[in-house]
């Protein structure tokens, strides 16, 4: 698996040195997490650094010294979260799915490992997977109108390379709520899984994929056809997802009776 390159890294390990001197006692804790952290589907030309910074509390002070650490690192594609203390603990409750992600791939860069004893509660992630899915495909739709019928080739590449990171973290929960524990790393693997097992017609997410990666180049009316298939596949499984979920609750409930 390849993650960041080694002078990235450096860069990485210079900003939390520098974060920690600005903030000092008030900084927690720097989490990397993500595809950055595993090397799973992590490309350098497109991928984040996600970064969860945990401090004391958040007030405009705070906010200013991170800020001037961030304008320093703008070479670093860096999406950080800021949270309190109060506020992480909170956090597997409030959003199992991104807590269920970050307990999965993290990596410490400064301070307590904040995930180590976090537990997910599946019903609290089911919830929250169902409204995703729902959010998703509304969100998709939406764009598709925006874009229209003469939308450019780079916003199409950039729609549907949009789509692969945040469906790989909710068609990895889906499979992890369906029993699959733990479900595949890798994206392909992903949907390779929903489709043998469970009927998912998903060869438009795999072609956006190709596309995400470069390795497949398409013209703009292809682009547009691809756009309109995912979106279909996205409203299938906005639709069949509850419904397997609610199957599967139903066999358990069946099997402890």
């Amino acid at each position: 698996m390849k993650g960041p390159s080694e002078q990235t890294l450096q860069w990485l390990r210079s900003f939390t040195e520098e974060l920690a001197e600005f903030l000092g006692e008030k900084l927690h804790s720097v989490t990397l997490y993500g595809s950055a952290a595993t090397g799973v589907e992590y490309q350098p030309e497109a991928s984040d650094l996600n970064v969860l910074i945990v401090v004391e509390e958040v007030n405009p002070d705070v906010l200013q010294d991170v800020r001037s650490v961030l304008q320093r690192y703008r070479r670093l594609p860096l999406e950080p979260v800021l949270l309190t203390q109060t506020q992480l603990v909170q956090l597997p409750q409030s959003y199992p799915l991104e807590a269920w992600e970050i307990r999965e791939s993290r990596k410490v860069l400064h301070g307590a490992d904040i995930a180590a004893g976090w537990t997910v509660d599946l019903g609290d992630l089911a919830r929250q997977l169902q409204s995703e899915l729902l959010g998703k495909a509304m969100a998709l739709r939406s764009l598709y109108l925006e874009l229209g019928s003469n939308a450019r080739v780079r916003d199409l590449e950039e729609a549907l390379s949009g789509l692969i990171a945040p469906y790989r973290a909710l068609l990895r929960a889906l499979l992890r709520l369906l029993g699959h524990d733990p479900p595949p790393q890798e994206f392909l693997e992903v949907i390779t899984q929903l489709e043998e097992r469970y009927g998912f017609d998903l060869r438009g997410f795999r072609d956006a994929y190709q596309v995400r990666l470069g390795t497949k180049r398409l013209l703009r009316e292809e682009l547009a056809q691809l756009l309109t298939r995912t979106l279909r596949e996205t409203e299938a499984l906005a639709e069949r997802g509850p419904q397997l979920l609610e199957q599967r609750e139903r066999e358990r409930i069946g099997e402890g009776s």
